[in-house]
C-alpha cells in the first residue's frame, strides 16, 4: 500500500510539472501573439494617421486621395488621346498618325524627365522654410529620392506625396502637348523631341516652381498663373 501511495504522489508531480510547463508554453505563444498585433496595429496607424514633417503635421485624407487620382486620370486623358484625337482632325490624312504620335511621344518623354528631375526642380524642397527664397528647386527629389508612402508635400497635406507627384506630371505632360497645335504638320519629329524636353527643364520647371512653390517669386507675389500661360 505504501508503494502505491508513493507511485500515485510521484505521478501527481510529473503532471503538475507538465501543466506547469504547458501552460508557460501557452503563455509565451500568447505573449508573441499579442506582440505582433501590436506591431501590426502600429503599422496601420502610422500608413493612416499623423505624419511628422519638419515642425508640422500631415494627415492622409482617403476622400481627398481618392479625388485626386480620380483628376490625374481625368488630366491624362485629356492628352492620350483627348489631344492625340483633337490634333489628328486638324491635319492632312496622310499627317494624322505622326500628330498623335506626337503626343504619345511628348508623354513618355516628360514622364522621364518628370520623375528624372522635373519634379525636384519644380516642387522641392517640400518642407521649405518661408524665410528663404528660391529661384528653382534643389535636387532633394531626383529620381524621387526620398519619395515613399509616408512622405507629404507641404502643398498638398492630405494626400500622398506620390500621388501630388502623379497629378502635377499630367500638368507637366498636357501643357508641351498643347504646344503642338502651333506646328502640327510642320515640325520633324526628332526637332520636335527635343525642343520638348529642352523647354519643359528650362521653362516650364522655373516657372512651375515661381508660381506654385511656397519659396517662389510668384507665389510671394500671390500671383497664380495656369498651365496654358506658360507658352
Amino acid at each position: 500500500m505504501i508503494v502505491i501511495y508513493v507511485v500515485i504522489i510521484i505521478l501527481q508531480k510529473l503532471s503538475l510539472i507538465y501543466s506547469t510547463k504547458l501552460m508557460e508554453q501557452k503563455l509565451e505563444n500568447l505573449e508573441t501573439l499579442v506582440a505582433n498585433l501590436q506591431q501590426q496595429i502600429q503599422g496601420s496607424r502610422s500608413l493612416q494617421n499623423v505624419t511628422e514633417c519638419a515642425n508640422c503635421s500631415y494627415t492622409l485624407d482617403t476622400g481627398d486621395t481618392a479625388w485626386m487620382l480620380a483628376s490625374t486620370a481625368l488630366v491624362l486623358l485629356m492628352t492620350i488621346p483627348g489631344l492625340a484625337i483633337y490634333y489628328g482632325g486638324m491635319v492632312r490624312v496622310q499627317n494624322v498618325l505622326a500628330t498623335a504620335m506626337q503626343s504619345l511621344s511628348i508623354t513618355c518623354l516628360i514622364t522621364f524627365l518628370w520623375l528624372c528631375m522635373g519634379y525636384s526642380l519644380s516642387f522641392a524642397p517640400v518642407d521649405f522654410v518661408p524665410d528663404k527664397f528660391s529661384p528653382i528647386g534643389d535636387a532633394s527629389r531626383f529620381w524621387l529620392l526620398g519619395l515613399d508612402i509616408n512622405s507629404f508635400n507641404q502643398l498638398a497635406s492630405t494626400i500622398p506625396e506620390a500621388v501630388y507627384c502623379t497629378y502635377q506630371l499630367t500638368f507637366a505632360i498636357i501643357t508641351p502637348a498643347l504646344i503642338c497645335g502651333s506646328f502640327a504638320d510642320r515640325m520633324k519629329y526628332g526637332s520636335m523631341m527635343i525642343f520638348m524636353g529642352l523647354w519643359h527643364i528650362f521653362v516650364y520647371c522655373p516657372i512651375a516652381h515661381a508660381n506654385w512653390h511656397p519659396g517662389g517669386f510668384l507665389f510671394k507675389q500671390v500671383i497664380f498663373a495656369s498651365a496654358a500661360a506658360f507658352f
